[in-house]
């Protein structure tokens, strides 16, 4: 992008990578569901996103500025994204294959549910 600062090389970059943006993200949401239980997957997942963007995203232009002065390279940033993208194969690799267990579902009613009397609670058509 440096050789080439113009509007349409910043949508193809932008474009290049959001494909592999998106094949992982619907393994991330079936890694969340086996690895939480369904009473914790939304405290699961908004708890450890934010806590990620704020230990990598908070200190990602402090490490940019020091990479770029340690080494005189304005494309040394790129390493710290390769070091969070490490760190999160290592943690990645410490997630226990759940493949042939059943997983584990919540079986209680959810607490809206249980102070809204039978009559008020919605109907599920359970047809077919």
């Amino acid at each position: 992008m440096n050789s080439y600062p113009s509007l349409s090389t910043v949508l193809t970059v932008a474009a290049v990578l959001a494909v592999p943006m998106a094949m992982t993200s619907p393994a991330t949401l079936v890694l969340v569901s086996d690895v939480l239980s369904q009473r914790l997957r939304a405290t699961g997942v908004s708890v450890s996103y934010y806590v990620a963007t704020v230990i990598f995203g908070s200190f990602a232009r402090f490490f940019s500025t020091l990479l770029i002065h340690m080494t005189g390279n304005a494309n040394a940033p790129a390493f710290y994204i390769i070091g969070c993208g490490l760190l999160s194969l290592g943690g990645l690799a410490m997630v226990q294959e759940t493949l042939g267990r059943r997983l584990k579902y919540a079986t209680r009613i959810p607490f809206i549910w249980s102070r809204i009397g039978p009559s008020r609670r919605p109907q599920m058509n359970r047809t077919g």
